[in-house]
Order: structure tokens, then C-alpha cells, then sequence
């Protein structure tokens, strides 16, 4: 499940790589919970991939229900990023954080 995998790279202090149907996504994880819809959601500075036009480093909440998979990259994660609020108020129920 991805949950799992977001949190393995949270805690080894990796980037976790996700593939969806049209892009990819490195993301730094700050925060695993729930939405607001009850939907498995990380809250993550996405390293942006100079290869895809406008393509902006940033934070994101991004669905993990949506990725079709998932893994831990070998690349080390430099989070915290400056403007993380350690209460993940973007989510409705916080299960993991750093």
C-alpha cells in the first residue's frame, strides 16, 4: 500500500517516488494522513523534474489512492522545507509527520 511506502521514506529521511497515469513525482514527505474526503494523502515538497515544461519545485498535497505505484527512492530528502507547519493542518487526520 502506499501509505506504507510513504512512510518508509519518511522515516529513512528518502525521497518517495510516485507514478501516476500521465507524470511522475519526486516528493520530499512531511506529512502521511487523511483528507478532508478520507482519502490516503501525503502532505510534500515535489522536487521538480527539469525535464517536464513548468514543472515548479513546491508544496503539494497529493492522493496516494491516485498513484498507480509507488517507491523509495535512493535520493536523500533535505526536508523540512522552509514554510512546513509541523501541525499538517492541510490534513484532517495526521498519521505520521516528522
Amino acid at each position: 500500500m502506499c501509505i506504507d511506502i510513504a512512510h518508509e521514506a519518511l522515516r529513512s529521511g528518502r525521497v518517495l517516488d510516485l507514478h501516476f497515469e500521465a507524470l511522475s513525482q519526486c516528493v520530499e514527505v512531511h506529512a502521511i494522513g487523511w483528507d478532508l474526503h478520507g482519502q490516503p494523502t501525503v502532505l510534500g515538497w515535489v522536487v521538480a523534474d527539469s525535464s517536464i515544461p513548468k514543472q515548479r519545485d513546491g508544496w503539494k498535497l497529493i492522493r496516494l489512492d491516485r498513484a498507480l505505484s509507488a517507491s523509495v527512492s535512493g535520493a536523500r530528502s533535505i526536508a523540512p522545507r522552509p514554510g512546513y507547519a509541523s501541525g499538517a493542518e492541510a490534513l484532517a487526520e495526521v498519521l505520521f509527520k516528522l
